[in-house]
Parts: structure tokens; C-alpha cells; sequence
């Protein structure tokens, strides 16, 4: 089930390979993932394996670190699907970092002619 759109501020779709790390009762894990949209305020993930909601997280995107809190996770036709908050307001902008592929999703959309 796709999840409603809750952030206030624009999102970008992207493609980036990223390696994630969390601690849970059984100890230390560290997952590769893929980078799905960001915004200042959050990211989607996709993943192979999931992570229990309210769990921290952090987000390696080659040399930039990125903290957050998982929002939710819901296993897919292929892998899970990760909604994650960053634990600061404007964790992520364009100009500290750019995913590899990045797509403006407001350019998207139809011109009125």
C-alpha cells in the first residue's frame, strides 16, 4: 500500500546507493540500501531487508552522514520500502549533497499552455 504524501516541502526523486546502520536488541547491523526521493526533512528508502518503525538509523551517502528515525516499513513486491525522518529540519540540501541521479519532481509537471 502506497503511503499518503505528508511533507510540506518538495521532493526530489533520485537514484544513490547507500549504506545504513542501526542497533537493535540483537546487536549491530549495517545494510547496503537505495537513496528513492529526499527532502529536507526526510528520505524514502528502499532496502532488502527491514528495520522496525522508530528505530534510529544512520544514513552513509558516500561522505555524508545523515541521522534519522525510521517513520515506517512495508515489505514490497521486491525488498522494503522505508519512510525515514531525519533527526534535523533541513538535514539534506542540494548543495551539501546530490545523489548521483536526481529529479526535481515540480518539472514534472504539465506547463499551462
Amino acid at each position: 500500500m502506497k503511503q499518503p504524501e505528508r511533507r510540506l516541502e518538495s521532493r526530489f526523486l533520485c537514484a544513490n546507493l547507500v549504506r545504513v546502520s542501526w542497533t537493535a536488541d540483537d546487536g549491530f547491523h549495517e545494510a547496503d540500501g537505495n537513496l528513492d526521493d529526499v527532502a529536507p526533512s526526510g528520505c524514502r528508502l528502499l532496502m532488502d531487508e527491514g528495520i522496525p518503525e522508530k528505530t534510529s538509523i544512520a544514513i552513509r551517502c558516500d561522505d555524508t552522514l545523515f541521522l534519522g528515525t525510521v517513520q515506517y516499513c512495508h515489505a514490497g513486491e521486491i525488498g522494503f520500502d522505508l519512510g525515514i525522518e531525519f533527526d534535523r529540519i533541513g538535514a539534506w540540501e542540494r548543495g551539501k549533497f546530490e545523489p548521483r541521479h536526481l529529479l526535481d519532481v515540480r518539472k514534472l509537471r504539465a506547463e499551462p499552455e
